[in-house]
């Protein structure tokens, strides 16, 4: 139970990076994965100071041809594993603390480093900004309509800010968007913004078989493609694609097609692409619709575009508020501004691994 809202200042990534510096001169660094993750936690430690070459751990049964800075975990625990610093290069949670419950024994000091990582580059979380606009932050707080969504988002921005993940992941659940807090809503139309491959539209007619309408926004062409693929194979009715943006205009921009789901709007893109505002499609809507974003920070700014469609039908709303550190301030104020209190019941959402899928709910009350 949270007795109080407050922005953490203490962050336990900066008394780890302390701790691996003292350990140094006397013990190797190995980082255990060798991706993406890896990767960035290697440059966050760089940019900390800790420029040692690390080696990395790889499971058995994992092998990267060529490379010479690898060990099997069989080889690592015969033969460093007792003098070893490790630090985690996988944002699994439930992986890490299995592997150091495992490993308590065996490895003289084990470490694990979480931040958020959207578009393969890791969200940047400024203590002291986050503390300067705790009130703002403690507006949205209060706007959150049970004690569950309270406790995630404490714990969130308790990981976000501070790096601590101690208590997140007990509120993380599956799947998002169409899950215990918008079931009891009779929904027949779905606008699904950031459409991707229309694995969301799946689910959307999994649970909501007597559907009438499903508008899919999706300016990668290539996940338009297998979008219409999937309407062919799964025989999906009533479903109209529209290979456009989402924002608070209709016009051009520029667009980082990928044809992967975390393509998105970008001024250093490579695609100009068409965008469009939901307002432009308010015909298609109806009083039980349901919109549901994930475009990869532009969720503000489509919003924004969707303010007419809002405040005429209430529809339920489950908008990504992961992508940007100001996106829990912003975003569901500016909703609750377009149609008052009294309207929506809010909640948060927590569906992710390491600070992704987090989700913000506007549903209707009963009226």
């Amino acid at each position: 139970m949270i007795k109080k809202f407050e922005i953490k200042t203490d962050d336990i990534r900066e008394r780890f990076v302390c701790e691996i510096k003292e350990e140094l001169g006397d013990h190797d660094l190995f980082i255990w994965g060798c991706g993406a993750y890896a990767k960035i936690i290697v440059g966050y430690l760089k940019a900390k100071g800790i420029d040692s070459t690390p080696t990395y751990i790889l499971d058995d049964g994992f092998e990267i041809a060529g490379r010479t800075d690898t060990v099997s975990l069989s080889e690592f625990l015969k033969e460093s594993a007792s003098k070893a610093v490790v630090v985690f290069g996988f944002y699994n949670y439930e992986s890490i603390l299995s592997k150091k419950e495992k490993y308590a024994d065996a490895i003289y000091k084990m470490y694990d480093f979480h931040f958020g990582v959207v578009n393969d580059k890791r969200t940047e979380w400024n203590i002291q900004t986050a503390k300067s606009r705790e009130e703002e932050y403690k507006a949205t707080f209060e706007l959150l309509s049970d004690e569950v969504s309270k406790n995630i988002m404490q714990t969130y921005l308790d990981a976000a800010t501070a790096g601590d993940f101690s208590s997140l992941y007990q509120y993380r659940t599956e799947p998002s968007y169409f899950n215990s807090i918008t079931s009891n809503n009779a929904i027949d139309t779905l606008i699904d913004c950031g459409a991707f491959d229309g694995d969301s539209i799946h689910d959307f007619i999994k649970d909501h078989k007597e559907y009438k309408n499903i508008i899919a926004f999706e300016p990668d062409p290539e996940n338009v493609r297998k979008i219409k693929e999937r309407e062919k194979n799964e025989n999906i009715n009533n479903l109209l694609v529209v290979n456009e943006g989402v924002y608070s205009y209709a016009g051009k921009l520029y667009f980082n097609a990928k044809g992967e789901s975390n393509s998105h709007l970008s001024s250093e893109g490579d695609v100009e692409v068409t965008v469009t505002t939901i307002d432009s499609y308010i015909d298609n809507f109806s009083e039980k619709s349901l919109i549901k974003m994930d475009i990869e920070g532009s969720e503000l700014e489509a919003l924004k575009g969707a303010k007419e469609t809002i405040k005429k039908y209430n529809p339920v709303l489950t908008v990504c508020v992961y992508h940007k550190e100001e996106d829990l301030i912003e975003i569901p104020q500016y909703i609750n501004s377009l149609v008052g209190e009294g309207t929506y019941n809010y909640y948060l959402g927590f569906h992710g691994n390491d600070l992704a899928e987090l989700v913000f709910y506007a549903v209707p009350k009963a009226k």
